[in-house]
């Protein structure tokens, strides 16, 4: 029951996400919606590994910069 509740919360959120043109990370939707499901649910959530893909999060976004700036300079004729 919480997996398909987990599911149907995650494609509602898609989906008003983008009717209204907000771009939104379906990765990071889902795991709201595990996140929610299984707290409200089974009352219990591993924070260790929701703060371990938080950290990862947070480190993705300007490692990925980092990296399409050096193989742009690397890559792009000059």
């Amino acid at each position: 029951v919480s997996g398909c509740f987990a599911n149907l919360s995650a494609a509602l959120t898609v989906g008003a996400a983008s009717l209204v043109g907000f771009p939104v990370s379906t990765t990071q939707v889902v795991v709201g919606a595990i996140t929610g499901a299984g707290y409200r649910h089974q009352g219990e959530v591993n924070w260790q590994v929701w703060a371990q893909i938080f950290l990862a999060w947070i480190f993705t976004f300007p490692g990925a910069a980092l990296l399409a700036i050096a193989l742009s300079y690397a890559l792009s004729p000059l």
